[in-house]
């Protein structure tokens, strides 16, 4: 068992001995034995130049210069011009400014007004000044001040005239002169010892501190490892494990000192490291092993001590000598971390696409070699300084913290820069793409992120919008013309407009005489933007091979007639397709198939209609327009008891590739109660006549007198039946065109028929597949030329 006497004992020759480091006369000083700002006279030197303010910066010239070997001040102005310099004494004990001055020529009224030049001292270039020292008067001396309080790595002295007394300012030829300045300092050069006893066996067996990996047994009470070192970074962690040797079933207690400000004492906050004990082992760690430590960001650069200490049943001191235990010293070399930091940035948002340019300030900025935005990089950058950068946010930059990257590191802001973005691209619209004039028709949208407003928008005339955001009501007039739309959608916020979506829409012309054919135009069902579809049965139609193939308008370069979808007859294979229509015993009905092959003049198919199980061919419909569309029509006179009626189109040819089809009409003419329309020639002089001509000739052939733009909401255009009589001035019929066709004309065109003299009316009448007729009359005058009268001189 170990002698608690002993160990006691030993404990008060410690500290006996405890006599602290080894202290050594410093100075920094300048005689200005040189004209010049950088004279460095003492042991150590100058951490900076003398630095004026408000003068001209040269130390041989303006009114603070260096002259006849001392400083000299001339003319001050209060609170302007001035001069400092710094130096680093931290780690020293005590510190004492000194200089030999003279002043000549300064006035003073009394102890509070005068002239002066304040001695001033500061722990910073940058800090708070404290006057310690007036000068004034007409008078030399020396200056002597503890100024131990100012300890600092950049203690400053700095002279400038603070006189409040309103004649305070200096006159030229008032002077004062400055000589030998110096700091002395105390400073520490050596480490107090510190080591263990080798009565027993305690001891350190490992210490392992980042490249630090060193086992060891007792051989003394101390040991020098100081030839082991490590490079450290300053603001980093590293881990530090101790083992130790108990010497059987006791608890040994670690500590570890490193001297960070390099004083030469373990005695500043933050330099001491609890690292537990350990009990009973002969090479464990102990429990705070490993222990995380962080270099402090203010460590002096440069190598310094790290000493390990351990001690039975007790926790060591720095300078603790003969006890039960063990001492080891290390070196630790502090490299200055130029790892950037961030400590703000401005603005704190933007737009995704502003393309803002955003202001980073921190440290070691330098050589950084990549900023970005959450992760994505800048779109561009500029190192400014060394403390700050300028950065251009990334399109595609979302919400987050800024980091800027170095060649040692990288640093990332403790707060997030915030993005404001676009809204998101609309998704699909939803609707019906293929309207009627009048309808109105809902149009939906998905939610789009980001977005506080929708903007909804159609192409072309006709239509109008109710925007419920996510939701568009479109209302189309009820004269809108036929053809296509594109209906639009975006999402709109603050920062701008998002992507759109489109949806392509098609109003298809209305039918005075709608046929009874069910889908006609096969619009039905809506490909939803493919190309095509094959289908067993669509919308009133049905298929001997359970297969109807729907096109979209433009597919394969086919322009529909109406615009829409339309039909290829053989979608499989030959194909017919067909509806059971209700129809009136009676009726005269017209049928009309718009017809185009898909590749070759040999496709046909054959129109069949009748009473379902009764069919009666039609016609036969092959292409007789090279590759275009033609409408092919004629009547079906519905028989006697005939209720229902089957429309049958049958394909003629096999394959599966043939046969296009489009606007199927079937539908009683009689249901067409409006008349047709045309022009008729005009009279373009206003005198009630088209035509009024003198001639030579008894008759004359008159051109351009037909109608033209003939129209009719049911009945094609060449279907339209075309009248015409004309008549002389007595009543002579001398044409009766249409109800005679055997009249003096050959066409339904009054035009080169050769008129007589005197006044000829021409009536024409336009009638459709219904009856309805319109009428237009035309007058034609043609008289003689009278022969003239001549007129001779002798």
């Amino acid at each position: 068992m170990k002698n608690i006497y002993i160990t006691s004992f030993l404990f008060v020759f410690f500290v006996y001995w405890t006599s602290g480091s080894i202290l050594a006369q410093e100075t920094v000083r300048d005689n200005f034995s040189s004209v010049s700002y950088s004279n460095n006279n003492g042991t150590q030197n100058w951490s900076s130049n003398w630095i004026e303010s408000n003068d001209d910066s040269s130390s041989s010239s303006g009114r603070i210069r260096i002259s006849g070997s001392r400083l000299r001040f001339e003319d001050i102005t209060r609170n302007s011009h001035q001069i400092k310099r710094s130096a680093d004494i931290n780690g020293a004990t005590s510190a004492t400014l000194s200089f030999d001055w003279e002043a000549v020529g300064l006035d003073r009224q009394n102890n509070n007004n005068k002239e002066q030049l304040d001695v001033q001292v500061s722990v910073s270039a940058t800090g708070t000044f404290t006057t310690i020292g007036t000068l004034d008067g007409n008078q030399s001396d020396s200056f002597s001040v503890d100024v131990s309080a100012y300890i600092s790595s950049e203690i400053t002295i700095r002279f400038i005239n603070t006189s409040t007394w309103q004649y305070g300012d200096w006159e030229s030829g008032e002077y004062v002169y400055i000589d030998n300045l110096q700091i002395s300092y105390v400073s520490p050069t050596a480490y107090c010892n510190s080591s263990g006893n080798t009565d027993w066996e305690t001891s350190i067996t490992l210490v392992n501190f980042n490249t630090i990996n060193n086992t060891s047994s007792k051989s003394s009470g101390y040991d020098d490892y100081t030839s082991q070192s490590t490079d450290v970074i300053a603001g980093s962690d590293y881990d530090l494990t101790v083992n130790l040797n108990t010497d059987g079933n006791w608890t040994i207690y670690s500590m570890v000192w490193i001297d960070w400000n390099q004083d030469f004492d373990f005695d500043d906050s933050g330099e001491a490291y609890d690292l537990g004990s350990a009990t009973n082992v002969s090479d464990g760690a102990t429990n705070s092993s490993p222990l995380s430590i962080t270099i402090p960001v203010g460590a002096i650069v440069g190598n310094t001590r790290m000493r390990v200490s351990a001690k039975y049943n007790d926790y060591p001191s720095t300078c603790e000598t003969d006890f039960d235990g063990e001492v080891e010293d290390y070196t630790i070399n502090v490299v200055s971390s130029s790892v950037p930091t961030i400590t703000s940035f401005i603005p704190g948002n933007a737009c995704s696409n502003s393309s803002q340019v955003i202001t980073i300030t921190g440290t070691n900025f330098t050589g950084a070699t990549a900023v970005s935005f959450n992760g994505v990089a800048a779109a561009s950058y500029t190192v400014s300084s060394d403390t700050q950068i300028t950065a251009t946010l990334p399109a595609l930059a979302t919400s987050g913290a800024i980091s800027v990257t170095n060649a040692d590191g990288t640093a990332t802001s403790t707060g997030d820069f915030t993005v404001n973005p676009l809204p998101a691209a609309a998704g699909n619209i939803t609707g019906t793409d293929i309207v009627l004039p009048g309808d109105t028709k809902t149009y939906v949208c998905a939610a789009i992120t980001d977005a506080t407003s929708y903007e909804w928008t159609i192409s072309g005339d006709g239509a109008s919008i109710t925007n419920n955001g996510t939701q568009a009501d479109v209302q189309f007039d009820s004269d809108a013309s036929p053809g296509d739309r594109t209906l639009t959608v975006k999402g709109v916020n603050s920062c701008g407009d998002g992507t759109a979506s489109t949806y392509n829409i098609y109003v298809r012309p209305t039918y005075a005489c709608q046929t009874t054919i069910v889908n006609w135009d096969f619009d039905s069902p809506d490909l939803n933007g493919l190309d095509w579809k094959g289908y067993s049965t669509v919308n009133g139609w049905s298929s001997s091979l359970n297969n109807i193939e729907i096109w979209r308008n433009g597919f394969m370069g086919i322009t529909t007639p109406d615009g829409g979808q339309f039909s290829e007859l053989n979608s499989i294979g030959q194909n017919e397709i067909w509806q059971d229509l209700t129809t009136t015993p009676g009726a005269r009905m017209r049928w009309a198939i718009t017809y185009r092959y898909r590749s070759s003049s040999s496709e046909s198919v054959r129109l069949k209609i009748g009473a379902v199980g009764a069919l009666v061919d039609i016609t036969d419909i092959s292409n007789n327009n090279g590759d275009g569309w033609v409408v092919h029509s004629g009547f079906y006179i519905v028989p006697a008891g005939q209720t229902t009626t089957q429309f049958r189109i049958a394909s003629l040819n096999s394959g599966s590739a043939s046969n296009l089809i489009d606007n199927i009409q079937f539908y009683p003419i009689e249901v067409d109660v409006e008349k047709p329309t045309f022009d008729s020639p005009a009279d373009s002089d206003g005198d009630g006549f088209v035509v009024s001509e003198c001639v030579d000739a008894t008759n004359l052939v008159v051109n351009n007198i037909d109608v033209s733009n003939l129209a009719d909401n049911c009945t094609p255009v060449d279907n339209l039946v075309i009248e015409y009589t004309i008549v002389k001035e007595d009543g002579t019929i001398l044409v009766n065109y249409g109800d005679d066709p055997t009249g003096a004309a050959t066409s339904s065109d009054a035009s080169g028929y050769s008129f007589p003299l005197g006044i000829n009316t021409v009536t024409y009448r336009v009638k459709d597949e219904a009856g309805n007729s319109e009428s237009s009359i035309i007058k034609i005058v043609i008289h003689p030329d009278p022969s003239p009268i001549g007129i001779y001189h002798d």
